[in-house]
């Protein structure tokens, strides 16, 4: 997977502080992701001020689109 996050983030500690903080909520669901698939994401400036649980519900939902992500079966 790669993260991507352009100078219209901010400087250099946003960009990264944004990357991060993605590449977190990857981690989150990272065991849910199909094999086989690259995947690229591209950081826009929200992910800086939202909450981390709403940056994982945005993952996990982006990937059920893209039908690599395995939902849970309770």
């Amino acid at each position: 997977m790669t993260v991507i996050a352009s100078k219209s983030i901010g400087g250099a500690v946003q960009r990264n502080r944004s990357k991060r903080r993605l590449r977190g909520a990857l981690q989150e669901v990272a065991d849910r992701i199909s094999p086989g698939n690259d995947l690229v994401f591209v950081v826009r400036k929200p992910l800086l001020d939202a909450p981390f649980l709403q940056i994982v519900a945005a993952v996990q939902e982006v990937l059920s689109r893209a039908n690599v992500y395995e939902q849970e079966n309770d």
